[in-house]
């Protein structure tokens, strides 16, 4: 592959065909490959469908790429009108597959994301109920707010989220330790 000299940052597939390695051959099943110089662009970008890169002389590209379809890799297939070399295969990759499992499931959240924790409540009850109803874990940002904010917000998300998961941060305050002892009483009382 070499940097196309047209567009910057365009892949261009110049190696000549008996050099390319087949991984198999793909059979479209009804639907027909797509070539164009933004067919790879196009299905990267819908990254929960799976793809196959192919062999094509369709409108003088190089490539084209198979969504569905049957594929059998390795060599056992003759090609033939309605198969296609596959040159690469792409899998799905959904979101909630990033990042560890262990933590989705510690956790039982769909996504392995945290977000929030910005005191004074810059990361708000909305932000909680909006990051725990799309299935990942936020944290109210309670640093620097009165027992009475803390509490309010606590009640709030609570009723909003049910037993999904949530959390509210907890900074060390020495200059006023009576301040966080009440906000720790406070997280017990209500079982945060």
């Amino acid at each position: 592959m070499s940097l196309g000299p047209h567009n910057p940052g365009e892949i261009v597939i110049n190696t000549p065909t008996h050099t390319r390695r087949i991984l198999g051959y793909w059979n479209a099943n009804g639907t027909s490959p797509v070539s164009g110089s933004d067919a790879l662009e196009r299905a990267l970008q819908r990254v929960a469908e799976p793809f196959y890169v192919l062999d094509s002389a369709v409108d003088g590209e190089n490539v084209a790429i198979g969504c569905g379809g049957t594929a059998t890799l390795g060599d056992c297939v003759a090609a033939s009108a309605d198969t296609h070399a596959i040159r690469a295969w792409v899998p799905a990759l959904r979101p909630e597959q990033l990042g560890d499992a262990a933590f989705r499931i510690a956790h039982g959240v769909r996504y392995a994301y945290i977000a929030g924790e910005m005191a004074n409540g810059i990361a708000s009850a909305e932000i909680v109920e909006a990051m725990g109803q799309a299935g990942m874990l936020g944290f109210f940002g309670a640093a620097g707010l009165s027992p009475v904010q803390v509490e309010a917000a606590i009640v709030r998300i609570q009723k909003t989220l049910g037993h999904r998961p949530y959390g509210f941060n907890l900074i060390h305050s020495p200059s006023e330790p009576a301040l966080e002892a009440e906000i720790v009483e406070l997280y017990l009382k209500h079982r945060v």
